[in-house]
């Protein structure tokens, strides 16, 4: 039986999301230059030639402005991390590569590193990242724990999720206190091997993890 399909979006759709894109786009640049507390709507309307009342039924407004972003660079991010556990070629070396992808995240995204840096004296997004991450943690928690189950096909479900909730959080904390990239991802594989001893070694790569939804 073939894969089923996903539907091609609408003309429509596709418009709705070209302009929630630009107006995350311009919010990003916003803050990137002068910190998230002086970015009004109207200015990312001034940016990106939408009005006030489009950003309102895009995002409800200040706030869904800011979920939003923050909910764009984790997509961003957990579709890094997925690609770096397909590719690898033990479960192991699947962690240690998806500890690393999420760790260069200060490197590689600019948003990022200037919200987790407090630049211009700006703290009013970092919750997003550090008290209010649940969304965040719940989608990277699903991922991991798939990918465990696929080469600990013998473990308890539940303690796979236990291990995989473990990994997410203290992969967040480093990311959110910065380390030595090289230092914390050696720390979180001896973590991941000691909570999973029963390494099977080189498997065969298993079906890609897909992000949900």
């Amino acid at each position: 039986m073939s894969a089923p399909t996903t539907p091609r979006p609408t003309l429509r759709e596709e418009f709705r999301l070209e302009l929630r894109d630009r107006a995350l786009d311009g919010a990003a640049e916003a803050v990137l230059e002068h910190g998230w507390q002086r970015v009004r709507l109207a200015e990312v309307a001034r940016r990106t030639g939408l009005s006030r009342a489009t950003l309102h039924r895009q995002f409800g407004g200040r706030i869904g402005l800011a979920d939003a972003l923050l909910a764009r660079e984790a997509k961003g991010m957990l579709a890094e991390t997925a690609q770096a556990l397909h590719h690898a070629t033990s479960w192991d070396a699947g962690v240690r590569a998806a500890v690393g992808a999420t760790l260069r995240a200060t490197k590689d995204r600019p948003l990022v590193a200037a919200i987790l840096e407090e630049r211009h004296g700006d703290t009013s997004l970092l919750p997003l990242l550090t008290t209010r991450s649940a969304p965040i943690i719940g989608e990277a928690r699903r991922l991991l724990t798939r990918y465990l189950r696929q080469h600990h096909p013998r473990q308890s479900p539940g303690y796979l999720a236990d291990v995989a909730d473990i990994l997410v959080r203290a992969t967040l904390s480093h990311l959110a206190t910065p380390d030595l990239e090289e230092v914390a991802v050696d720390r979180l594989h001896r973590l991941a091997t000691h909570l999973l001893p029963a390494a099977n070694g080189r498997v065969t790569r298993p079906a890609p993890t897909r992000l949900s939804g």
